[in-house]
């Protein structure tokens, strides 16, 4: 297991209508900006240790992001030796993240199954967005991607 952190900041505009072109631009954009990635995650270590007041201080404040999207991709486990003798094997993979104070106010969290699925859930903390707002956010979304697969 390893924890791969990355960051990539981006402000697209949301549409129902999906573009390989788009698809492609940001990818390509992605993968540009991996090697900075570490190093903006990592700037957390120059608070010297005032990692309380940091924190504390960002209580009550705007969020620095409106919407995350973290995708781990497809969860692939074939790779992994079966046995006859085994007992249990994944069929179905779920990510989902905790909300931290500096991060986004909603967050969607993509994971792709062994078996072909896609996985997508949102969370977020009542502190950083009103239910109502998150339900019509979801309602909105399960639209749109609705509207994407029909296409």
């Amino acid at each position: 297991m390893c924890n791969l952190i990355s960051h990539y900041p981006s402000y697209p505009t949301l549409t129902s209508e999906f573009s390989w072109a788009t698809a492609s631009t940001l990818t390509s954009a992605v993968q540009s900006s991996r090697a900075k990635a570490a190093g903006e995650v990592g700037l957390l270590k120059f608070i010297f240790g005032q990692y309380e007041h940091f924190f504390k201080d960002k209580i009550g404040k705007k969020r620095e992001a409106g919407l995350q999207i973290s995708n781990i991709g497809r969860f692939d486990s074939s790779g992994v030796a079966h046995t006859e003798t085994e007992k249990w094997h994944i069929e179905r993979t779920i990510f989902a993240q905790c909300d931290v104070i500096t991060g986004a106010a909603i967050k969607l969290n993509v994971c792709g199954n062994p078996s072909g699925g896609l996985a997508i859930t949102v969370t977020w903390s009542p502190d950083a967005a009103e239910g109502a707002l998150v339900e019509a956010f979801i309602s909105k979304f399960q639209q749109m991607f609705q509207d994407v697969l029909e296409k």
